[in-house]
């Protein structure tokens, strides 16, 4: 058994922290995240469908792709992220997911400052023609939500990895002995 199993065993998830619990807050966590990937997939969808004469050009990091098929590709990878949220399944998979779309997407942006792009980044295609924000304005919060779900993710991950060796080293201390 790994530190990873240990993570949702009773002893884990029902520790508290000044009263509330832990799982409140992992929660709230998972709910901001899955509002961010569906509201960043559904931006996709009405650019692919709200037609742009910019979805027929070449991405600039994946040329190979056209605008429209990499808008299509990334909203349907984060409404899965979204549907895996909503799933049954572990905590610290939630949160290993999580941290891998942040990566993609990091990596997405770190591909646009190599082959010099001038501009923002087209993650949300063209929202800024029909949002009244400005683009600068909307890059900047879809950064600053990226940093949040890097940190988030990172940050519980850790916690609850860190919660857990406490667990494992309780479970596997000889009854009667002291730390």
């Amino acid at each position: 058994m790994t530190s990873l199993d240990l993570m949702n065993r009773p002893e884990v998830e029902a520790h508290r922290s000044n009263g509330v619990p832990v799982d409140c807050g992992r929660k709230a966590f998972f709910v901001a995240a899955g509002t961010i990937l569906a509201i960043t997939a559904l931006a996709k969808f009405i650019t692919i469908y709200h037609g742009s004469k910019s979805l027929v050009l070449p991405d600039p990091v994946f040329s190979f792709l056209s605008n429209r098929h990499l808008l299509m590709i990334g909203a349907s990878i984060e409404l899965g992220g979204v549907m895996a949220l909503l799933a049954a399944m572990r905590n610290s998979d939630k949160l290993l997911l999580l941290l891998w779309f942040c990566l993609l997407f990091w990596s997405y942006r770190l591909g646009l400052r190599l082959v010099d792009f001038r501009g923002y980044c087209p993650c949300l295609g063209t929202a800024s023609d029909w949002l009244p924000i400005p683009p600068k304005t909307l890059d900047l919060v879809i950064k600053s939500c990226l940093c949040f779900l890097t940190a988030g993710a990172l940050g519980l991950l850790i916690w609850e990895w860190k919660q857990t060796s406490g667990a494992l080293l309780r479970l596997r201390r000889p009854p009667g002995s002291q730390l």
